[in-house]
């Protein structure tokens, strides 16, 4: 499972329902999918972070803070600002050379966020390790 450590990667292997098959990523749409459930709607604000239209500040809630995404949705949006905002109009069409030049800022985001939540994990199953050898 990549960056995970030997112990992260099999709790959570162990996590995982039988249909995943041991595959993490085939997961990363559960969010989007189970929101829309009657009784799990009240998660959907959990989901994202919403800034105003071509607004580049974010006011954190409490909730938001205790996750310690702050930094990381602050960096999104500065970004968004610097290079998805600028030249883009509300209702238009954005073309593919606009894409592409976005491209890069996109593919490195996900990878921080990739590097960021194994990074995580590990943290938290190491801890886990840790407490039952204590």
């Amino acid at each position: 499972m990549g960056l995970f450590s030997e112990e992260t990667a099999a709790s959570v292997r162990s996590l995982l329902p039988d249909y995943a098959n041991g595959n993490l990523a085939s997961l990363c749409s559960w969010p989007d999918e189970i929101k829309k459930h009657k009784d799990m709607r009240w998660s959907a604000a959990l989901h994202f972070a919403d800034t105003p239209d071509f607004a580049c500040n974010y006011e954190f809630n409490i909730l938001t803070n205790w996750f310690t995404l702050c930094r990381y949705a602050s960096e999104s949006i500065e970004l968004a600002c610097k290079y998805a905002y600028p030249n883009a109009t509300a209702g238009s069409t954005l073309n593919d050379d606009y894409f592409l030049s976005r491209f890069p800022v996109v593919t490195r985001r996900l990878a921080q966020g990739g590097v960021r939540l194994a990074a995580s994990l590990n943290r938290i199953f190491g801890r886990q390790k840790l407490t039952a050898e204590a």
